[in-house]
C-alpha cells in the first residue's frame, strides 16, 4: 500500500519553484579549489580588436581542458591563454600571457633557455598539450552582485565546502580559474 497522495491540477496552478533554486541548478558546474591533472581536449583561437596594446589584435587561444583527481575525470572548464605579452594596469604581465609561459615551460621541460622556449610555435604547444597532461591549480571563485554605486564586484576563493556552500546561498556566481601551471606531479 502506498503512502503517496494524488495533488490535484488546482494544486498544481499555484505550486511553483524557487528562483534561487532555478539559478543554482542551472550555474556553470564548478569544482573545488585544488590541484588537478589537466589534459588538453580542443582549442580554438581569435584575434581581439586592436587596441592601445595591440594595434594589429591579439591573438587569444580558448582551450578547453579536461580535470582528474585520482585519475577520476571530475570537469571540464575553459583555459583563456596568449603567446602576445599583455600587461596589468600595474605593468605585471597579464593572466593570459602567464599561463602561457608556464604552459610552454611545463610541456616543454627538455628546453632550458627562453629563447627555445620563445621558438615553439603555438599551435605545436596545443597539439602537445592534447598528448600530455599538466597540473594546474585551480580556484573555485564567487562574483558577488556589482555594487549599486560603484558597479565593483566583490570576489571571494572558495576554501571549503562549507563557505563555497555559504557563498552560494548569499546569491554569489561561482567560477573557475586557473591561478597556475606546471609539470604534472603525481
Amino acid at each position: 500500500m502506498s503512502d503517496n497522495q494524488a495533488v490535484s491540477f488546482e494544486e498544481l496552478h499555484s505550486t511553483f519553484a524557487q528562483a534561487s533554486a532555478l539559478a543554482e541548478a542551472n550555474a556553470f558546474r564548478t569544482v573545488p579549489t585544488n590541484y588537478y591533472k589537466a589534459q588538453g581536449i580542443k582549442a580554438d583561437a581569435v584575434r581581439k580588436p586592436s587596441d592601445e596594446q595591440f594595434p594589429s589584435g591579439r591573438i587569444i587561444i580558448n582551450g578547453k581542458v579536461e580535470l582528474f583527481r585520482e585519475d577520476k575525470r571530475v570537469g571540464t572548464m575553459g583555459i583563456f591563454i596568449s603567446p602576445m605579452p599583455g600587461r596589468t594596469k600595474t605593468g605585471k604581465f597579464d593572466r593570459e600571457f602567464r599561463l602561457y609561459n608556464q604552459l610552454v615551460r611545463a610541456l616543454y621541460p627538455e628546453m632550458k633557455s627562453d629563447a627555445e622556449l620563445a621558438g615553439v610555435p603555438a599551435d605545436q604547444l596545443l597539439e602537445r598539450f592534447q598528448q600530455y597532461p599538466v597540473g594546474m591549480f585551480v580556484t573555485e571563485t564567487f562574483a558577488s552582485e556589482p555594487d549599486g554605486l560603484t558597479g565593483a564586484k566583490t570576489y571571494q576563493d572558495a576554501k571549503s565546502d562549507e563557505e563555497a556552500k555559504a557563498l552560494r546561498e548569499k546569491g554569489w556566481k561561482p567560477n573557475n580559474y586557473v591561478q597556475s601551471i606546471g609539470k604534472f606531479k603525481n
